[in-house]
């Protein structure tokens, strides 16, 4: 869980390129609240064994792109998933909460 949230923090404030904020972002510490209760509503055990990261890859980030190459869940126990930001806010971020996406290891 500390990988995932330390991943995630650093992932966000990778420096890029353009000038473009992540979407559907709250204050750092609201979010890491929110996060903290979506990782406790299911034990450990119950959760995916598969590292899981989901945003937008092309942001000007290397590593974000290098991410990609990871997307394997036989090789590397890992799922990638490209956000497509415009159909997110069209269907109003109901498939970006950082606190719904703890269901993995």
């Amino acid at each position: 869980m500390v990988t995932a949230l330390l991943l995630i923090k650093a992932l966000h404030w990778l420096p890029q390129k353009r000038a473009e904020p992540e979407v559907n972002l709250g204050p750092w510490d609201e979010e890491f609240r929110e996060i903290k209760r979506g990782s406790q509503s299911r034990s450990w055990k119950n959760k995916w064994p598969y590292a899981y990261w989901k945003g937008n890859p092309f942001v000007a980030s290397p590593v974000r792109t290098e991410l990609l190459q990871c997307n394997d869940t036989e090789a590397w126990r890992t799922q990638i998933f490209r956000q497509d930001w415009g159909e997110e806010a069209r269907g109003g971020y109901k498939q970006s909460k950082l606190s719904s996406q703890c269901n993995h290891r």
